[in-house]
């Protein structure tokens, strides 16, 4: 008799412990899936980022990964990718690994970068805030190479290229210091086109992907995968 309710017990008890033990496996199977998705800081309605983000969809693609982009202002773009809160940073001037040790540069680069000013004077004055010690240079925050630029002169920062434009037409600042590929984005083209611009000579460079330290078994395949798609004429330069 006692061994029939010790059988009947051990049955109920298996039952019930076989849903609990099928679910731990769903668990563990749905965190490894999401374990595959990446998630990738990048400064907000900057033009090279549609063109970046399906470099790297791909390029992650053939590592198994997806990726999800999140358009931040630049600084707080850089700021979740450097400090980890994201897995990544879309695209940045080369170098930045210098400044922010936990960013890996991943190579070659995926796109170009040019440096240009604009202004509401005229073409032949354009070079002064290169000379010209007062003059107040407007550009958005987070932009560690464009600071580098202007290095010491005046400069008033804001987040977005909209707020860039805005301080030059209320004539708050008179010269601004923005990406050149921002002169032929269809969606400011015509506004900027109001404005003189001229390329700083020497600006022109390479975007690079960066992925935090957190990842870094990811860097050396992420370099192979580019330099194959380079071969293949995928790359933006």
């Amino acid at each position: 008799m006692r061994n029939n309710l010790f059988a009947k017990f051990l049955s109920i008890g298996l039952l019930t412990c076989k849903p609990m033990l099928v679910n731990a496996t769903d668990l563990i199977s749905t965190n490894n899936s999401a374990n595959k998705k990446l998630v990738i800081s990048t400064v907000e309605n900057h033009p090279l980022v549609p063109f970046a983000t399906k470099v790297m969809r791909q390029a992650y693609k053939k590592l198994g990964y997806d990726i999800e982009v999140w358009p931040l202002p630049a600084a707080r773009a850089l700021y979740m990718s450097s400090t980890g809160r994201v897995d990544a940073e879309l695209g940045r001037v080369a170098g930045l690994s210098k400044q922010y040790k936990t960013l890996i540069q991943i190579s070659p680069g995926i796109v170009r970068f040019k440096a240009s000013f604009i202004s509401t004077r005229s073409n032949k004055q354009l070079h002064q805030p290169m000379n010209n010690q007062t003059a107040a240079v407007v550009l958005m925050r987070g932009m560690p190479y464009a600071n580098q630029l202007i290095k010491n002169r005046p400069k008033i920062e804001v987040t977005t290229i909209e707020q860039v434009i805005k301080m030059l037409e209320s004539q708050r600042a008179q010269y601004a210091l923005i990406d050149g590929n921002y002169l032929s984005d269809p969606r400011y083209q015509n506004i900027l086109a109001a404005y003189n611009s001229q390329d700083i000579q020497g600006s022109h460079q390479a975007i690079h992907h960066y992925i935090h330290n957190k990842h870094a078994a990811l860097a050396e395949a992420l370099n192979q995968v580019l330099a194959d798609m380079r071969k293949q004429g995928l790359l933006g330069h």
